[in-house]
């Protein structure tokens, strides 16, 4: 950065994206022992998702808690009604498991949306690169049957990784 000015937020939260989803395939890789992977997929959270957890964000207390039964009556309401029942348990485990351990300021991390298909892609080269194989970015709704259930697995800021 220039000399007395800020990091832009922006540039920061694609940089970290990048740097965990490499790190986590890493450890994908080396935990299903593979090393000459064929294809990698990155499954990106859907919308609702990260306005689910832009709604716990609105709701959290200053130490990152956030009330289950207020978000869901917020949730239930705000969000499309096909995507309502896998919110719920989303929600719950959010909450109760994943919010926890985020730290307090964790809402101001999510509170504007990274458009991680756009700084996957952007990266694509380089993850190719890293791991000597294609890659391609997904949004979870839109999954090839073969990666729609991994496709479930993905939060915001967190893709779900698929590995041929």
């Amino acid at each position: 950065c220039p000399e007395g000015r800020e990091p832009d937020a922006a540039v920061l939260r694609a940089e970290t994206l990048v740097q965990r989803t490499t790190d986590d395939i890493r450890t994908i890789l080396k935990v299903a022992q593979i090393t000459a992977p064929q294809r990698i997929t990155l499954l990106t959270a859907p919308g609702w998702k990260w306005q689910a957890v832009g709604l716990a964000g609105e709701l959290a207390d200053e130490r990152g808690g956030v009330q289950l039964k207020e978000l869901m009556g917020r949730a239930m309401s705000a969000l499309p009604p096909a995507a309502r029942k896998e919110a719920a348990g989303f929600l719950k485990r959010w909450a109760l498991t994943e919010a926890p351990k985020l730290g307090p300021g964790w809402p101001a991390r999510y509170a504007e949306r990274t458009d991680e298909q756009a700084v996957l892609r952007s990266a694509v080269d380089f993850l190719a690169r890293t791991f000597g194989c294609p890659v391609e970015v997904v949004e979870g709704d839109n999954a090839p049957a073969p990666t729609r259930a991994k496709a479930s697995q993905a939060v915001p800021l967190r893709p779900a990784i698929f590995v041929e």
